[in-house]
């Protein structure tokens, strides 16, 4: 299985609850996080970020560390970016206290 870059992926419902509810995966969360910050208003990012109750996922700041990692890794610098800003936006607007900043 390989993993698709962010801009590959585009779907309406990337990142929403699925049938019957079912809780989308983490990589589709931060996929939709990109997506909304890109688009430019962070009012829908926070937004999502709360209703999805990511400040208090310990999973999710770590996921965020490992998408930077692999992007410097595989030279998307963009993407890094991209991702730092976000994880600076989410470690700025305050974290679960158990998180770890990096």
């Amino acid at each position: 299985m390989v993993l698709r870059r962010w801009t590959e992926r585009r779907g309406r419902g990337l990142g929403y609850d699925g049938q019957g509810g079912q809780t989308p995966p983490l990589i589709d969360q931060a996929h939709r996080i990109m997506h909304l910050w890109r688009e430019g208003d962070l009012r829908k990012v926070d937004d999502y970020i709360e209703e999805r109750g990511l400040r208090r996922n310990p999973l999710f700041p770590r996921l965020l560390q490992a998408l930077v990692e692999l992007a410097r890794k595989d030279n998307q610098q963009e993407e890094r970016t991209l991702l730092e800003t976000i994880m600076n936006h989410v470690t700025a607007c305050g974290m679960h206290p158990q998180m770890p900043l990096r």
